[in-house]
């Protein structure tokens, strides 16, 4: 019992310590462009310039990743991954737009990859529950500046 119990102690400790030197996300990463407002305004921006086809391509990612993002089945998932790569292939560079684009797949991957939501109280929990949050507040901006581009199209 004892041994066990030390055993627990060493790994619980060597653990945290490996947490602790966890360096934080690179300036450029796409970690760093979820929690970036700048880079969402700027998105924003060149959603107010975006051609029609250009549009319609990045709504149908964005549409289909939301709906589809989450999913444990496989199958449904390859549809928001059609879509992500038919708008990348036409027209994705390293716009504002792209970063937050890749970001909010990345993120979404993690989320979903982790699961069940950890026990209530936990860190990981509060951070998941931030990342979902941050999740539907980037889909709403992204909301509106698209659909304010598609009225000023419609004119």
């Amino acid at each position: 019992m004892k041994k066990t119990f030390a055993a627990a102690v060493i790994f619980t400790m060597a653990a945290a310590s490996a947490l602790a030197q966890v360096p934080p996300p690179a300036p450029e990463s796409p970690l760093t462009h979820f929690h970036d407002d700048g880079l969402l305004v700027r998105a924003q921006n060149e959603i107010t310039r975006m051609h029609r086809h250009e549009l319609d391509l990045l709504v149908d990612a964005l549409a289909t990743c939301h709906v589809t993002g989450l999913e444990q089945d496989e199958a449904v998932r390859r549809q928001c991954d059609r879509a992500s790569a038919r708008y990348r292939l036409a027209y994705a560079s390293v716009r504002a737009i792209d970063k937050v684009f890749s970001a909010l797949g990345l993120v979404t991957q993690i989320t979903r990859l982790k699961g069940t939501l950890p026990p209530v109280g936990s860190p990981q929990r509060a951070q998941v529950v931030k990342d979902i949050e941050r999740q539907v507040y980037l889909y709403g901006q992204l909301q509106r500046a698209i659909s304010a581009r598609n009225h000023e199209l419609a004119r």
